[in-house]
């Protein structure tokens, strides 16, 4: 597979070993033959999601698992035109904001597919590709 972002929520199973779907989850990671790519957006919801969980992480625990996501992929970042690019794809196409904000900053790195569980929330919008790798 060419370079894809990988979404928060295939990361949080790819983190999580006592789940189900961890195995699909790192499974999708691989296949990107080292072109998977997060956005900055994509480490903070993986902060919030570590750190508040039930049982959730020390905040050691998740700075570590932070930066090893950080080192294996590519981090993609945005800025105040990427918020207003959001805005008019949030607008155009009734994408919630911030699944509009990645998809705003995958248009800005020149990515086309997207790997995440919530194929709905990228579905409408016609230059991402979904790949949801626990339906295949």
């Amino acid at each position: 597979m060419k370079r894809a972002l990988i979404d928060t929520n295939v990361l949080a199973y790819a983190c999580d070993e006592t789940d189900a779907k961890s195995q699909v989850a790192l499974k999708a990671i691989a296949g990107t033959d080292g072109g998977g790519v997060v956005s900055i957006q994509n480490l903070a919801e993986l902060a919030s999601i570590l750190t508040r969980k039930k049982g959730g992480v020390s905040g050691e625990k998740a700075q570590m698992v932070l930066r090893r996501v950080r080192d294996a992929l590519e981090v993609v970042s945005y800025d105040d035109d990427t918020v207003l690019q959001a805005v008019a794809i949030n607008r155009e196409y009734g994408t919630h904001f911030y699944d509009a904000l990645i998809a705003a900053a995958m248009r800005e790195a020149g990515l086309r597919t997207i790997i995440t569980e919530n194929s709905k929330d990228f579905r409408g919008i016609p230059e991402i590709n979904v790949v949801n790798p626990f339906k295949e």
